[in-house]
């Protein structure tokens, strides 16, 4: 499933989890363009931190960019304006299941920080990206929390048994979070505005039916209902850099935390 809407993959969890634990079926969400970088950078990053160090947070810096202009699939446009329509059952349908377990970060949460950022280090503008990279993020550590060796295979032989746990026990939990960033401060303000809309008319159900009749409109040229021409796929690609933050020994992560 390539959507992005955490209502939606948290729902089918619901459904399908225990059907799926029966017939020995994986049942994989998330699996879109930038979920997939998202998670895998967490964790890479996440086990570089060698013990007794230890990362308390991890964010992403997510460039598009393209010789030509960027032009964005109308289907992730669609799951960005049905995820906002959603948004508000998902607290309903997370009281409604079992808690899930917090994973154990060294130190105190991260500060929100400022609505804008200028990372003078990798030269760029930023501000915060509310996809779902964050909710799948948190939602692989606490499963990694319940099982800190993964989750067991189907007919795993000894070796993949012991490879799979050797893997898991070097990923390290951590707070996450996304950022989509420009070259200019210009290119930010754009994307503030996009995300106003976005929120403005994605909770009516005729917000809806504007966005979604006139993409290119609201978001400001980035998405189309034809999707980009072949031309400008293949002119296009997406960087994504993983800026870890954490703490030397856990003994100053505990004195920071108090």
């Amino acid at each position: 499933d390539i959507c992005g809407e955490p209502e939606f993959m948290e729902k089918m969890e619901a459904i399908y989890h225990e059907k799926a634990v029966e017939k020995g079926s994986l049942v994989v969400s998330a699996c879109g363009f930038d979920s997939i970088p998202a998670e895998l950078g967490l964790m890479f990053n996440s086990r570089q931190w060698v013990s007794p160090a230890a990362p308390n947070s991890v964010e992403a810096y997510l460039s598009l960019e393209s010789d030509k202009r960027i032009v964005l699939n109308f289907g992730t446009f669609e799951s960005a304006v049905l995820g906002v329509a959603n948004a508000h059952k998902l607290p309903e349908l997370r009281k409604s299941r079992p808690k899930r377990p917090r994973p154990v970060i060294a130190g105190p949460p991260p500060s929100k920080g400022p609505m804008v950022e200028h990372q003078k280090a990798i030269g760029l503008w930023a501000v915060k990206l509310p996809s779902a990279d964050s909710t799948v993020v948190r939602r692989t550590l606490s499963a990694l929390t319940e099982n800190p060796h993964g989750l067991p295979g189907v007919d795993e032989n000894d070796g993949q048994i012991e490879r799979r746990k050797n893997f898991w026990s070097t990923v390290k939990p951590a707070h996450f979070g996304v950022k989509i960033r420009s070259k200019s401060l210009l290119g930010i303000i754009r994307f503030i505005i996009f995300g106003l809309f976005l929120g403005l008319f994605g909770s009516t159900a005729f917000g809806r039916w504007l966005l979604l009749k006139y993409p290119s409109i609201f978001s400001l040229g980035w998405f189309r209902k034809q999707g980009p021409t072949e031309e400008e796929v293949r002119s296009a690609s997406f960087k994504m850099w993983f800026i870890g933050h954490g703490y030397s020994g856990a003994n100053l992560a505990s004195q920071l935390g108090n």
